[in-house]
């Protein structure tokens, strides 16, 4: 989740004025393909069609292309991640059936973990730097 709110917040080039907003709606876009945990994980919310589906939605229900790149970004931080694991991900679907991966991690690995955290952290303190920079 982390990880996806500190691109979040430096894609989006997001001010202090938008950090709560941009923040929220990333990190719960983070969060969202996991839903299909107990039908289908991996599969059915962690592809791109299920993102643009998601991420119109927003769209439709904000009228704000800001909270739309918001989520697509969270969104798609968490795919790509997933897509690091022994599993993958079924990036293609439901046009295809198979699995995308690009290496070959633990998801339940701890020192996996507390460097995506670390990751995350790094990003939104580089965000800072850029915002009190400018």
């Amino acid at each position: 989740m982390l990880i996806g709110i500190g691109v979040a917040l430096i894609l989006l080039r997001a001010g202090i004025d938008v950090f709560v907003q941009v923040t929220m709606i990333s990190g719960i876009a983070s969060i969202i393909p996991d839903i299909d945990l107990k039908y289908k994980h991996r599969k059915l919310m962690h592809n791109i069609t299920a993102c643009l589906l998601a991420s119109l939605i927003v769209m439709l229900l904000t009228s704000s292309i800001m909270y739309f790149k918001a989520f697509i970004i969270g969104y798609l931080t968490h795919i790509l991640l997933d897509m690091t694991t022994i599993r993958g991900v079924y990036l293609f679907y439901p046009v295809s059936n198979k699995s995308v991966r690009i290496a070959n991690l633990r998801s339940d690995s701890f020192m996996l973990n507390m460097i995506g955290n670390i990751t995350g952290l790094a990003l939104i303190l580089a965000w800072l730097i850029m915002l009190f920079r400018a």
